[in-house]
């Protein structure tokens, strides 16, 4: 069987380039022991002299940011802005919100257009075909007197307006002009006028009516 040598500890690395060096100098020592001679991840921070590693012994871009701690490798440059990313599914309704001030009135909207005539409603009760005036009896009014005077209507007539004169004598006034019965929810079938002399001498005063049959 052939020996194997094996492969040296850092310790003794260590050990072996200070005996070289006392031996022979740096320059020897550095010559007999490599890098491939010592196991990967064997030596720590500890075993090396501070500032024995300087960036010239570091090969460019082998190191990566996990190599160095927080800190100490400057932010860079804010990368351009990503693109809008496709739009999620709608939410679901939230709850209904305060009711809200109430709005100034609106300008009045123009005139819509006219619509169409109704139906014809149903055809009303037969009104009066004979109207007539009937004039009552002169009734004599004494000066500073007050005299009322009457008319009727014949049967089956009605009273749909009445009035009366005074002969056109200044100071004969009228004071009253009413149809007969002139109770509430009655028919009236004549008409009365009251009147006032204020003169000095006699008038004549006469009451009248319009009355309407079917």
């Amino acid at each position: 069987m052939h020996n194997v040598a094996a492969r040296p500890t850092p310790a003794m690395a260590v050990a072996l380039v200070a005996l070289f060096s006392s031996l022979a100098g740096g320059a020897t020592a550095a010559k007999l022991l490599t890098g491939k001679d010592i196991a990967n991840k064997s030596l720590s921070g500890k075993d090396l002299k501070k500032k024995s590693v300087t960036s010239r012994h570091v090969k460019n871009r082998s190191l990566v940011a996990n190599d160095f701690k927080r800190g100490e490798l400057p932010a860079g440059e804010i990368g351009p802005v990503g693109r809008d990313g496709a739009t999620g599914p709608e939410g679901p309704q939230g709850p209904q919100g305060e009711p809200g001030e109430k709005g100034d009135t609106g300008p009045i909207g123009p005139q819509g257009s006219a619509g169409t005539d109704g139906a014809d409603g149903a055809q009303g009760p037969a009104g009066a075909t004979n109207v007539l005036v009937r004039h009552g009896a002169d009734s004599n009014i004494q000066a500073g007197t007050v005299v009322t005077a009457s008319v009727a209507c014949d049967a089956g007539e009605k009273a749909v307006g009445g009035g009366g004169t005074n002969g056109a004598v200044a100071g004969v006034h009228l004071k009253q002009s009413v149809p007969t019965p002139s109770t509430q929810a009655e028919t009236p079938t004549g008409w009365s006028v009251t009147y006032e002399n204020t003169t000095a001498s006699p008038a004549v005063i006469r009451a009248w009516v319009v009355c309407s049959s079917p």
